[in-house]
C-alpha cells in the first residue's frame, strides 16, 4: 500500500535540515518509507528510502520492495539483487 503521507516546498541551506512534518511509527511494524525531492535552482531530483522496523528484514521482503526503490527515479536495476 502506498500513500503520502508528507508533502510540501521548502528552502534550506547547505547540509541544514527542515521539518517538513510528522510521521507516526511503531518499531514494530516492518514499513519502506520512500522519498523523493526537487532542487528546482540547480533542477536536480534525488530520492532514498528508509527501512522502518526492528532488524532483521527478511530478504524475500526487501526482495518484495525493490521495485518500488528502483521506480523512485528509474536509474536503479533491482533484477540482480540478492542473486
Amino acid at each position: 500500500m502506498r500513500r503520502l503521507t508528507v508533502e510540501g516546498a521548502y528552502r534550506v541551506e547547505a547540509n541544514g535540515n527542515r521539518t517538513l512534518g510528522h510521521i507516526r511509527i511503531s518499531h514494530a511494524d516492518k514499513r519502506l518509507l520512500l522519498m523523493r525531492w526537487t532542487d528546482e535552482i540547480a533542477g536536480v531530483q534525488g530520492a532514498n528510502h528508509y527501512l522502518l522496523g526492528f532488524p532483521a528484514f527478511s530478504l524475500e521482503a526487501y526482495k518484495g520492495w525493490l521495485p518500488a526503490i528502483a521506480g523512485l527515479l528509474g536509474d536503479f536495476d533491482s533484477t540482480g539483487v540478492g542473486q
